[in-house]
Order: C-alpha cells, then structure tokens, then sequence
C-alpha cells in the first residue's frame, strides 16, 4: 500500500504544480506589457505612403532613426534593429507623449 501511494503521489503532485505554475503564467503574461494592446507607437509617415510603427531613437536635420515594432495579438512582441531613414523619405511624425514614450521603453 505504502508503494502504492508514492508511485500515485508523485504524478498528482507533479500535475499541480504544473496546472498552478501554468496559471500563474498565463496571468503574468496577460499583465505583461509585451502583450498590451494598448501600447502606443511613435508613427512614421514616408513619402512612399508607408506607415510605419515603432519608436523614434534620435532626430537629426538629415534623418531620423527609428526602431519598428511589430505586433499581433496574441503573440510576443517584435522588435527590430533601428534603421536610419533620410529626411527626404519622411512625410511627418508623429511623436509619442512623455508618458506614452516612458511606457514604451520598458
């Protein structure tokens, strides 16, 4: 009987700790901000027509650097190497707050 209950004990045990390691996962994931919805982006506007997404990493007279940031519900966020583009590519931006960007940078 005492082999009995060891040899049962351990696999319950085993899945509980899984179901609650799980959840607390899944909690943690769904507060994360890398999963918020709600995020804001800076917004670039090219001449192309292209909108791009992301956040404005410097500002010059001759380019801007920007960082793209993709994402889709439901999935990690993705975020790319800053890329430079000329001032002549650019329609507008426009720039997050203090509080949007703070947010953002975490």
């Amino acid at each position: 009987m005492e082999k009995w209950c060891r040899s049962v004990r351990r696999p319950v045990l085993l899945s509980c700790f899984l179901a609650l390691a799980g959840g607390s996962s899944k909690a943690l994931a769904a507060e994360s901000p890398r999963y918020a919805k709600d995020l804001k982006f800076d917004i670039l506007y090219l001449t192309s027509g292209k909108i791009l997404r992301g956040m404005l990493i410097k500002e010059t007279a001759e380019a801007v650097t920007f960082q793209l940031i993709y994402v889709k519900p439901g999935e990690p966020i993705r975020i790319m190497p800053p890329g430079r583009y000329a001032a002549g590519q650019i329609d507008h931006v426009d720039r997050l707050e203090p509080q949007q960007r703070e947010r953002l940078a975490r």
